[in-house]
């Protein structure tokens, strides 16, 4: 694999670490990119995509706490990385806290307008959030004034 080429040649080259892991991801193989999250870490503690990318792959795995708090350590390394806000926000709304996901969206397109994701996926939790609350209402015993 051209990765491990790259880091047989400087094992110091974080970003074979991230592309890696970043391939491993994309196969859904969560722990493997989280093993190279790590390696690239060991390499670079301040780099605050390395992060947030172990966040994303603790996502996948549905372990959206453990998520967040990579996405908190990559914010306190960089407090203008968008992405990271965008990802923390996927968590949140994979929890089903869209208020908090909103305000999560929010910060990340103040901090970079154009992004996408986090636009996208704002407009996604701001029409889920009222369709909860009207499902719940209407699944109420007392919705329709009967009891």
């Amino acid at each position: 694999m051209e990765y491990q080429q790259a880091i047989n040649s400087d094992p110091h080259y974080a970003d074979a670490y991230s592309n890696w892991g970043n391939a491993l991801q994309r196969k859904n193989d969560y722990d493997g990119a989280i093993a190279k999250y790590q390696e690239e870490f060991n390499h670079t503690p301040k780099n605050a995509e390395a992060y947030s990318d172990w966040g994303n792959a603790l996502q996948g795995k549905r372990d959206y706490d453990g998520a967040i708090t990579k996405y908190k350590q990559a914010l306190a390394l960089d407090p203008n990385y968008a992405d990271a806000y965008s990802d923390w926000g996927n968590a949140l709304q994979a929890k089903q806290d869209y208020d908090g996901a909103i305000t999560k969206y929010k910060q990340a397109l103040a901090l970079d307008p154009e992004n996408e994701d986090a636009g996208r996926q704002l407009n996604s939790a701001a029409l889920t959030k009222p369709n909860l609350a009207q499902s719940s209402a209407a699944g109420s015993p007392n919705a329709s004034g009967t009891r």
